[in-house]
């Protein structure tokens, strides 16, 4: 089976994101498809056809010996029913056959996964490229729409209630998310004074984030 000899499912979605990190910056795998798994299929049988169609579950020195041969480096990611196929530069016949109009450079194309954008660029300020994780335009919008609405409720009058509401958001305190979650509460205390209510705590914005494992159990060949 799949998960025997090549991990690929993460138990959590801040997993997801991790492990898509380290394939972009230590192994260069810019270009990748993401495909959700209709309700009707089994995301494992799916995953097992897969990784054996485009050969992803090779022992890392079989890996690293086809590297030497200009071929793409290729690696599977999934968490829930969502999973990405991530590949390096290089030549891969059958993967470019099956999806070679499909297929994004998310230097070029932001990756959208589980209400994040996920892009590697080169930010003001910065001299070299690197990956930013950020709330996409959605969910930011979404988020923004419900803390603005209940701010005013008087059901939220007391401010630790709203506080809690922030602190139980879903979502990784990557530097971009932080500063975009920070926004909307300077924005949720603006309509708060104009109600006449108490603003809330800044700090109720969470700064630390919370690493774990990654994978389900089984051997680690999930290196470049």
């Amino acid at each position: 089976m799949a998960t025997e000899d090549y991990r690929y499912e993460t138990l959590r979605i801040d997993g997801f994101l991790s492990q898509l990190v380290r394939y972009i910056t230590q192994g260069g795998h810019y270009f990748y498809i993401r495909c959700l798994v209709p309700e009707q299929k089994d995301p494992h049988v799916i995953a097992d056809k897969l990784l054996t169609r485009y050969g992803i579950r090779r022992k890392r020195w079989e890996r690293k010996r086809r590297n030497l041969k200009d071929a793409a480096s290729i690696h599977f990611l999934m968490h829930g029913r969502l999973f990405v196929i991530m590949l390096s530069k290089g030549r891969h016949q059958q993967f470019y056959a099956d999806h070679g109009g499909n297929v994004l450079d998310v230097r070029r194309t932001a990756m959208k996964a589980f209400g994040y954008s996920i892009r590697y660029s080169v930010s003001a300020g910065e001299s070299r490229p690197k990956v930013s994780i950020r709330l996409d335009q959605e969910t930011y919008r979404n988020v923004k729409a419900h803390m603005l609405t209940i701010a005013a409720w008087d059901s939220y009058r007391d401010k630790a209630r709203l506080e809690g509401e922030f602190r139980r958001l879903p979502y990784q305190s990557y530097s971009p998310v932080y500063q975009q979650l920070y926004g909307i509460c300077r924005m949720v205390n603006r309509a708060r004074r104009r109600r006449g209510f108490e603003p809330i705590e800044l700090r109720c914005v969470r700064r630390e984030r919370h690493l774990q494992k990654v994978f389900r159990e089984g051997p680690d060949t999930s290196s470049a």
